[in-house]
């Protein structure tokens, strides 16, 4: 009879008591160990009527809010189109007439303070958003559904700034195999604190295409938290990672103010005060007592004891506390990415403390949110400029060379900029004299823009029609791509014919 095989359970191996935990001091243990909250965090979510009474409310929830987005506009922008000088000028003066920076700005603050900001263009399709009939406004309002038309636009007529609450998404990309999955795909306009007049109710509360709003996203978060936010299809608030350290700042100093009250007290000893509280009355002795030892003070300056009482002044210790205070503003700074001479608006100190490492990596920081933030909105903004039929600077066609520059938030000081020009004029005669560059070009790309400027413009009609470009040191000549010119060949001449012998 064959044996019945028998299945055993797999050995298990011990359980691991290496772990950071110590059973008898109860380093670690949750419950005994006040450092361990749990095996979860939850973040503070900030609802936006809660971060509107944070900023109005708080000195440096203000300057949180408002110093990023003050010194990314601080230089402001300009859109330059390449080798032509009036048609730059002209849409920057359109960009001004629409009032662009500050409702760039505004928008900036709105993205930090509660996660989020958008910007409505009034596009012009055909019909005129500022119209002022009934059927006008209707018809309209029917249009902001519909995708931005660009062949049909034909002016931009103002900005209208509103927050994620104003903004409330009604329907998404959803399909995972299109472009911009996840991201929303039209708004509905919920004005909140509306002035009076205005004339909205529920059934005429417009839905927008996404086209037709320059979103500024707040915190960088997932989709998914967006999805479930207090807000939701808007990213977080800054107050989000940064409120509890805030909180914990504004209660050092209030605890120090505290102190400051009671920074001298005073110390009556009294002999036989263990009697005189057992007998009746006697709270009514006590103060009567102390009321009159400060009037006594008071009025003549001089404390009147009896001989057998002891009254003193004692003060409290706040070695360290300045030290302290300082690490809760590194702290803070460290929370808000921001230096702490620009959060606290002070110079800093220290020997040699100019903060200038600081300075130039907050700098670096703001100049990347330039680019990730404000650059496409202004890209995108500036484009349908050009393409607007009535009020295009280029005839309401896109120019091929453009872009949006922002000016350096680092400011050098003059020397510095005598520096730089003079380097910068060597290396120009340097590609002078060796036929790298005209001088027109050289010109053209230091003192043909709006301020002088350290980028190079080659003239490419210029030089297809000179064909080479002669170097003045040896006369040889050179193409214009650095590949010399074929020599010619010389003319075959035919042999003299010999002489007829005489």
């Amino acid at each position: 009879m064959a044996k019945k095989k028998t299945t055993r359970a797999p050995k298990r191996s011990p359980a691991r008591t290496d772990g950071w935990q110590n059973a008898m001091t109860g380093f670690g243990v949750f419950g005994r160990d006040k450092t361990v909250t749990g095996t979860s965090f939850t973040p503070e979510l900030i609802a936006q009527e809660t971060a509107e009474q944070l900023w109005r409310g708080d000195d440096i929830i203000a300057r949180i809010v408002e110093t990023v987005p003050n010194e990314m506009l601080r230089e402001g922008f300009e859109v330059i189109v390449d080798n032509e000088k009036e048609q730059t000028e002209e849409t920057n003066e359109l960009l001004k007439s629409l009032d662009v920076e500050t409702s760039m700005r505004t928008g900036l603050k709105y993205s930090r303070a509660y996660g989020g900001a958008g910007v409505l263009l009034g596009a012009n399709e055909g019909i005129d958003p500022k119209g002022k009939t009934e059927a006008l406004q209707l018809a309209y309002r029917k249009s902001l559904i519909k995708p931005l038309d660009e062949e049909r636009l034909q002016s931009i007529e103002f900005l209208n700034v509103f927050t994620p609450r104003e903004l409330q998404p009604v329907t998404y990309y959803a399909d995972p195999l299109l472009p911009n999955y996840g991201s929303v795909e039209t708004y509905r306009i919920v004005p909140i604190y509306s002035p009076p007049g205005g004339g909205f109710h529920l059934g005429k509360l417009p839905i927008v295409h996404e086209s037709r709003i320059m979103r500024i996203p707040g915190e960088e978060t997932t989709r998914r938290a967006m999805l479930t936010n207090v807000q939701p299809g808007w990213p977080d608030s800054v107050f989000v990672r940064c409120m509890r350290v805030v909180s914990n700042f504004q209660q050092a100093w209030q605890g120090v103010g505290i102190m400051l009250q009671d920074f001298s007290f005073a110390t009556l000893k009294l002999k036989g005060l263990a009697e005189l509280l057992t007998m009746s009355g006697p709270t009514t002795d006590l103060t009567s007592r102390a009321a009159a030892l400060e009037m006594a003070r008071s009025i003549a300056r001089v404390s009147i004891i009896d001989a057998e009482e002891e009254y003193k002044r004692e003060s409290t210790n706040v070695t360290g506390l300045s030290d302290l205070l300082e690490r809760f503003a590194e702290r803070l700074a460290a929370a808000a990415q921001m230096p702490v001479s620009l959060l606290f608006g002070q110079a800093p100190g220290g020997l040699n403390a100019t903060g200038d490492i600081d300075l130039r990596w907050f700098y670096d920081q703001v100049a990347a949110m330039q680019k990730r933030k404000l650059q496409p909105q202004l890209e995108y903004l500036a484009r349908l400029l050009f393409l607007a039929k009535q009020q295009s600077p280029t005839g309401g066609i896109e120019p091929d060379c453009w872009k949006v520059h922002f000016p350096a938030l680092w400011q050098q000081t003059d020397l510095e900029q005598a520096q730089v020009r003079k380097t910068q004029a060597d290396a120009d005669v340097a590609y002078i004299n060796a036929g790298v560059l005209t001088p027109e070009e050289v010109a053209t790309s230091r003192f043909g823009g709006p301020a002088w400027s350290s980028d190079t413009h080659l003239d490419e009609e210029a030089r297809d029609e000179m064909g080479s470009i002669i170097n003045p040191g040896t006369g040889e000549a050179h193409a214009p791509n650095g590949i010399a010119p074929e020599p010619e060949e010389p003319a075959e001449t035919e042999a003299p014919s010999a002489a007829p012998k005489a």
